[in-house]
Formats: C-alpha cells, sequence, structure tokens
C-alpha cells in the first residue's frame, strides 16, 4: 500500500492510484510487455479527476448580487447582465413555486442573448454560470418636508427637529403597505406606522415604494474544463480496454 501524507479519502486514493499507475507501467517496460494503452488511460483519468475536482472546489468564487427590473452589473470580461422583469410564482394555497428572472447578455450596447433564470436552470456565460438563489423586498419612503422630497430606505435616517427619523422597516397590511419609523426627540424614541398620504410633526409621507429585487449568484470555477477533459479520458480508456479485451478473446 503506497504511503501518503495527504490528508483525506481523496488523498489516499490518489496516491494509491498513481502508485499503481506507476507500478504496472514500470512492471510492463522492464518485461517488455506490450503497453495496454486502455487501463492506463483509465488510471490516468482517475487521478486528473481528483486533481481537478480539488482545484475547482479551491478556486470557486461565488458571489450574490440583487437587481431591480432595469437594473444590472458587468461581468469580469465585460458583459453586462441587465434584469427585464422578475416574477415570483406562487402556488394556489401561497407556497413559493418559483422564481423567475427574464435577463439580456448584453455586449456593448448589443443585447447578445435573452434568457430566463430560474431556479436549477442557470445562464451561463463564458465561465460563468448565473443562479436563481434568492429574492428580496426593497422599499422607498419618500416625505415632503417645506416643499422638498426626501427619500430613505429601510436602515437609514434623517434629521428632524433637532433628533432624527429612521425608517425600520413596511409592512404588508390589508390596508396596503405601512411603513415603520422610529422617532427620537428630546432622548425619547417613538414607534411610528404610517401609511402613503399620511402626515405627523409637519412631515407628508408622500409615497412608499416597494418593489421585489432578484438575487442572482455568479459562480466561477476554472478547473471545469479539466473535470470535462478527464471524463473523455475515461471513456477513451474503457473503449480501449473493452476492445484490447475482445482481441485477445478472438
Amino acid at each position: 500500500m503506497a504511503v501518503c501524507s495527504f490528508s483525506g479519502s481523496s488523498g489516499h486514493i490518489f496516491c494509491n492510484l498513481l502508485a499503481c499507475t506507476l507500478r504496472r507501467l514500470s512492471g510492463r517496460l522492464r518485461r517488455k510487455a506490450p503497453l495496454r494503452i486502455g487501463p492506463d488511460l483509465i488510471h490516468l483519468s482517475l487521478l486528473l479527476l481528483i486533481v481537478a475536482g480539488g482545484f475547482t472546489l479551491f478556486s470557486r468564487q461565488e458571489t450574490v448580487v440583487f437587481l431591480a427590473e432595469g437594473g444590472g452589473f458587468e461581468l469580469p470580461d465585460g458583459k453586462t447582465i441587465r434584469l427585464k422583469n422578475f416574477d415570483f410564482e406562487m402556488y394556489d394555497d401561497g407556497r413559493p413555486k418559483d422564481w423567475i428572472s427574464r435577463v439580456e447578455v448584453l455586449n456593448g450596447k448589443d443585447v447578445e442573448k435573452t434568457f430566463s433564470i430560474e431556479v436549477n436552470k442557470p445562464l451561463r456565460v463564458g465561465r460563468y454560470r448565473i443562479f436563481q438563489s434568492s429574492y428580496k423586498n426593497d422599499a422607498v419612503a419618500v416625505f415632503e418636508r417645506d416643499g422638498e422630497k426626501v427619500t430613505i430606505k429601510p436602515g437609514e435616517a434623517m434629521p428632524f427637529e433637532g433628533g432624527f427619523i429612521g425608517f425600520l422597516e413596511y409592512q404588508s397590511t390589508p390596508e396596503g403597505n405601512a411603513a415603520v419609523f422610529i422617532q427620537e426627540k428630546d432622548g425619547k424614541r417613538t414607534q411610528i406606522s404610517l401609511f402613503a398620504g399620511e402626515d405627523f410633526s409637519g412631515i407628508l409621507l408622500s409615497d412608499l415604494l416597494v418593489h421585489s429585487e432578484s438575487g442572482l449568484q455568479v459562480v466561477t470555477q476554472k478547473g471545469i474544463i479539466l473535470i470535462y477533459l478527464s471524463l473523455i479520458l475515461l471513456c477513451i480508456g474503457m473503449f480501449l480496454s473493452f476492445y484490447q479485451k475482445l482481441g485477445d478473446m478472438n
């Protein structure tokens, strides 16, 4: 048995395969026996598959991007992914059914292709794969004060009468979407819930804009070509082994 310092079962399998391959090859060369390429290719492909799998695992990069309709992001290769629309499909009982992001792939200003990204149906752009991973709802509160409009998002705040007003969250109610704020004034904090069109202390919440954002996961794996190559070599090795075996029988 080969002695190996690699940790984990993959390292032991790699060492045993390598030792077996070298021993088999050197033995046939010493005996000047005809080479049988099939089994050697099978061993070589398995060795390459282990190396490629480890390289792919450690070189894998993931990034999650949230896009509203009309928004986009640029890939490192210069192409742009733009979200045309996002659909959240549900079953009749209210359970989530599917998330569908219809996107355009732009090369400069030209639309190269359109694609509907769904769960387990990623978009491939060169060496990048783009998955539908999640979604979120975002909101923007529009205030009117002294004839001016001020917009804030959840987690943001604006100064107000020596204190501040912070946007905590929005809530969906039977009456519509309500914005929940916290007001700090004179060291005291008060929680306030407002619908669009309501005001307090001279400030009007003129609008509450709620929209969904699609969460797209961008994945790149640099070793994927090596995995494909090892599988091709494995198929060739199995074919040659079978073919040579038939020749021996005849």
